[in-house]
């Protein structure tokens, strides 16, 4: 992610429903079968009323709770100890986040570990399609009567802790309604670590991330740690939208035409001159920077709007290359000031400070020519 992020003002209830999912794990290893009645004896008795309901519902709730609920039929069934180590791991992967730092750290609940974890993958990840049809207000802590917990209270809960992310999206720093989506503003919640293969945190609070649809769908499942077989990223080393956003470790260098980028790259600042994969992975994940190539004439207009009210009580005529790069020097901090708060202010930022570096009498002909 570009711009960094603070926790959703939701973990409480996110990790109530981590907190649920633990007992549902519980339930399997005290049971082989499985019945409304055993279930009952372990979870929340509002969690069971809800899911008999929603059992018995219309419209696509029925499926999504009947599904649920076969899964965890099926997963019932496999031996007590492959199921103590599902716990296990589950454990273990809810600290991913505490141990961000740690190069020792890898995820120990993967599917790809056997038949078991498997099947206990698709029980964890039809609980989350459940927070679709929106979870009772009491499983949360809320009171009876207040709205249902679902995706879009998450992502009011990120609006709430980051209200600059209103009208931006903080992976592509592009507007979040130029992206068709379920919601008028395009926010759609984002897996940063896919739960198709990290599914022990397909609830937690600090995997669950607002982007625009255009970013969620150009990443889809792909690995942060490794996004192809070319990539692969030290776990401390990975960018993570809370602990170790873009901007902070990569800065972006330019190829240009006159005044017109033809190429966009990250590069690593020094200190640190590492994090290359990283950078790699990211433009791999979204396409950022080259979806700004080809959104230039966007960006150069949001430049020019700022360049020209910037000169505009000027005589273009008088002004010499001082007052020019005084002026350039405003506009940069304007955006600066406004990075992940209005679009493109972060690709016109950077843009601005190598051009001034680097092709100053050109910029300065563009802006200044009748």
């Amino acid at each position: 992610m570009l711009h960094p992020l603070n926790p959703p003002s939701c973990m409480e209830e996110l990790f109530m429903l981590v907190n649920l999912q633990r007992k549902m794990l519980e339930f399997t290893i005290a049971n082989s079968t499985y019945t409304d009645a055993l279930f009952r004896a372990t979870m929340e008795d509002e969690f069971v009323d809800w899911l008999i309901n929603l059992r018995a519902g219309t419209g696509k709730s029925p499926k999504i709770a009947n599904r649920f609920q076969q899964e965890l039929t099926d997963y019932v069934h496999f031996s007590r100890s492959d199921k103590e180590l599902v716990l296990q791991d589950f454990e273990i992967d809810q600290n991913f986040y505490e141990r961000i730092n740690d190069s020792s750290f890898s995820f120990s609940m993967l599917p790809s570990k056997s038949k078991f974890h498997e099947k206990a993958k698709k029980c964890l990840c039809e609980f989350y399609e459940l927070l679709g049809l929106g979870y009772p207000p009491g499983l949360v802590g809320k009171p009876h009567g207040s709205s249902v917990f679902n995706k879009e209270s998450v992502v009011n809960a990120y609006k709430t802790s980051n209200p600059n992310i209103e009208f931006v999206c903080p992976c592509c720093d592009n507007a979040f309604s130029d992206s068709a989506a379920a919601n008028e503003q395009g926010y759609t919640l984002e897996h940063f670590f896919p739960k198709s293969l990290y599914p022990s945190i397909c609830m937690h609070p600090l995997n669950l991330i607002p982007m625009c649809s255009g970013c969620n769908s150009r990443k889809g499942d792909l690995d942060p740690l490794n996004p192809s077989p070319l990539i692969v990223i030290p776990y401390d080393e990975a960018f993570h939208p809370l602990a170790r956003p873009v901007r902070k470790y990569a800065d972006l260098n330019f190829k240009s035409e006159r005044n017109y980028p033809t190429q966009m790259v990250f590069v690593s600042i020094n200190p640190p001159p590492t994090f290359s994969n990283s950078i790699g992975s990211y433009s791999t994940l979204y396409q950022i920077p080259d979806r700004w190539v080809k959104n230039w004439r966007r960006i150069d207009n949001r430049i020019a709007i700022s360049m020209n009210r910037t000169i505009k009580n000027l005589q273009r005529a008088q002004i010499h290359d001082h007052l020019f790069d005084q002026a350039l020097g405003e506009v940069i901090e304007e955006f600066e000031e406004n990075y992940g708060i209005d679009q493109f202010s972060y690709p016109a930022a950077k843009w601005l400070i190598w051009a001034k570096q680097n092709i100053f009498n050109e910029l300065e002909q563009t802006f200044l020519e009748d």
